[in-house]
C-alpha cells in the first residue's frame, strides 16, 4: 500500500492532529512508502518532521530538492519488497516520488536551506535509470496531473505503474501509455486503487488488472481499526472547521 502524496490536513491545531492520526493509521494499516506533496510541506520542512515524527514507513521525493545544492530533502526512491501468491518468489519493487512543478514554491528547509520543485521530467530520469536494475517493479508515485505523468512515461522508460492523485481524478478503466499503467484514485481517501500485476516469460509484466474501490458500507468496517478511529475523532481539538477531512492522495 502506497500513497500518492498530498496526504496532510488543514494548517490548523484540528488539521495537525488529523495528519499525525493519519500517519499513525497509515502504519497500522502496513503502508510501504508515502510520496511527498507541496501540500505536506506548506508550513515548512520543521511542521513536516514534527507531524510525521515515528511514521513506521519512508517518504520519498525525488524533485522537491535545496535551492542551494539542488540536492533530494527526501530518500528519491525506496525499495520494498512484496509477497506473491502461493508461495511464490518475493518480488521487490522500487518506488520513486514526484510532485508537480511549481515555479513559485519555496519553504524553509533543513539548516536554512530553501526547498524548491524542480519539473520532474528532468529529475526522475536517472533515478528510474538506477533502480530499475535492482527492482523486479518501478512504481512511481505522482502527485501531478495525469497529462504530466503520461508525458514522463513517454519520454523516461522502465516506469511500470504510476499511482497518482490530482483533485478528484481517478482511473474508471484500463489506462496504458508506452509500457506504463496509469492508477489514479481520486482524493480525501474516498476510493482505494488496486492493481493486480501477472508476469510472463522473463520476469516482465504481462497484464495488469486494476480496481477502484469505494469505500463505502459495502466494506465492513476492521473493529479494532474503527475504534481507533474512534478514539482520534474524540480528541481532536475543535478550530472552527469541524467536518474537513485530512486530504489523503490516492493509494
Amino acid at each position: 500500500m502506497v500513497d500518492s502524496g498530498n496526504w496532510t490536513g488543514n494548517p490548523d491545531a484540528e488539521g495537525e492532529a488529523k495528519t499525525k492520526a493519519l500517519i499513525e493509521g497509515m502504519g497500522k494499516l502496513g503502508y510501504a512508502a508515502a510520496n511527498v506533496g507541496t501540500k505536506d510541506l506548506s508550513l515548512g520542512y520543521d511542521a513536516f518532521l514534527a507531524n510525521t515524527k515515528g511514521a513506521a514507513f519512508p517518504f520519498v521525493s525525488a524533485n522537491i530538492v535545496r535551492q542551494d545544492t539542488g540536492e533530494p530533502v527526501f530518500k528519491p526512491y525506496v525499495i520494498v519488497e512484496a509477497e506473491a501468491p502461493k508461495g511464490g518468489k518475493k518480488l521487490k519493487v522500487g518506488i520513486v516520488g514526484a510532485a508537480r512543478y511549481n515555479p513559485l514554491f519555496s519553504k524553509a528547509g533543513p539548516d536554512g536551506a530553501n526547498l524548491v520543485i524542480k519539473k520532474p521530467d528532468d529529475v526522475v530520469r536517472p533515478y528510474i535509470e538506477e533502480v530499475r536494475d535492482k527492482v523486479d517493479v518501478v512504481v512511481m508515485l505522482a502527485a501531478l496531473h495525469k497529462e504530466e505523468a503520461k508525458r514522463i512515461v513517454r519520454t523516461v522508460p522502465g516506469i511500470d505503474i504510476v499511482v497518482g492523485s490530482y483533485g478528484g481524478l481517478y482511473t474508471t478503466r484500463e489506462d496504458r501509455h508506452n509500457d506504463s499503467w496509469l492508477l489514479y484514485s481520486g482524493n480525501q481517501g474516498k476510493r482505494c486503487g488496486e492493481s493486480r500485476l501477472y508476469f510472463g516469460g522473463g520476469g516482465k509484466i504481462a497484464s495488469v488488472d486494476t480496481y477502484i474501490h469505494l469505500l463505502g458500507a459495502i466494506y465492513p468496517a476492521e473493529q479494532s481499526m474503527l475504534d481507533w478511529v474512534n478514539g482520534v475523532v474524540a480528541k481532536l481539538p475543535k478550530s472552527g472547521t469541524a467536518g474537513a477531512a485530512a486530504a489523503a492522495g490516492g493509494r
